[in-house]
């Protein structure tokens, strides 16, 4: 699985819609994530020797916060995604004999009970997010990453910032947040990220998107941005993460 950002589990950026003169979004933050597969019949000691490797921050005083999420449904169910989100790209500059610790420390220790690991960086959206202002790190995160054609990029962001215009507009209490992978992926690729606080939350409370789009734009303009999304868009995949912070890591503040 090409890591989603997922997430969630993203750097926190409210959805608040500014006047025209004040809405020049800041550059958006960016994730590093490692997703790991584990050798069947070695998750336990996967987990702990995750686990001391993480401790082994807290000896090399990592100022990075790592949170680990497991893939919960979808194809790469069991699957783990290690992150660090909320860094500009100078952080990984100032970072690089660290890096070099934490990479000898985890081939020695964790590698070993591992079937693949890959590694990627992601861009938080602003500009086509709403993420709640109070919630970091839910519980579980809903995703759909969206493989897109080489000339379909721009025609798809073009598409999702008319419907964050419309959720603004109609549905602010609607949340999300979308993230570009920048390095790492096999093509173009962007991810929905939903944050849930249970279950219970994926329960429908809001009309339905598409519902929603068409009462602002009208039926034929949301069915052309329904199309244009549909031309833009290779493949989807989705899945439902849930936070470990038994195996996540923060610095001592």
């Amino acid at each position: 699985m090409r890591v989603f950002n997922w997430c969630a589990m993203v750097a926190v950026v409210t959805g608040v819609v500014l006047p025209a003169a004040a809405q020049v979004e800041p550059p958006g933050l960016m994730t590093k994530s490692f997703t790991v597969d584990v050798e069947p019949g070695e998750v336990l000691q996967f987990e702990a020797a995750l686990r001391d490797h993480l401790t082994a921050g807290v000896e090399h005083q990592d100022p990075w916060a790592w949170y680990t999420w497991q893939v919960i449904v979808g194809q790469d169910f069991g699957q783990y995604i290690v992150r660090s989100h909320g860094h500009q790209w100078q952080e990984f500059d100032a970072r690089a004999e660290l890096d070099r610790l934490a990479r000898a420390d985890f081939m020695a220790t964790v590698a070993g009970h591992t079937r693949s690991i890959a590694s990627t960086i992601e861009r938080f959206e602003p500009a086509i997010s709403n993420w709640p202002p109070d919630v970091e790190r839910p519980a579980l995160v809903s995703a759909t990453r969206y493989e897109l054609t080489f000339g379909g990029v721009d025609e798809f962001v073009a598409a999702v910032e008319r419907l964050h215009r419309a959720v603004a507009e109609q549905d602010p209490a609607r949340h999300y947040a979308w993230l570009t992978t920048v390095s790492g992926s096999e093509g173009p690729t962007m991810t929905l990220a939903v944050p849930r606080a249970n279950w219970a939350d994926f329960e429908p409370g809001q009309p339905p998107l598409w519902d929603t789009v068409r009462e602002v734009y009208g039926e034929a303009e949301a069915q052309s941005i329904r199309d244009t999304i549909g031309r833009a868009v290779r493949s989807t995949s989705s899945f439902v993460l849930r936070l470990r912070e038994d195996l996540s890591y923060e610095p001592e503040r």
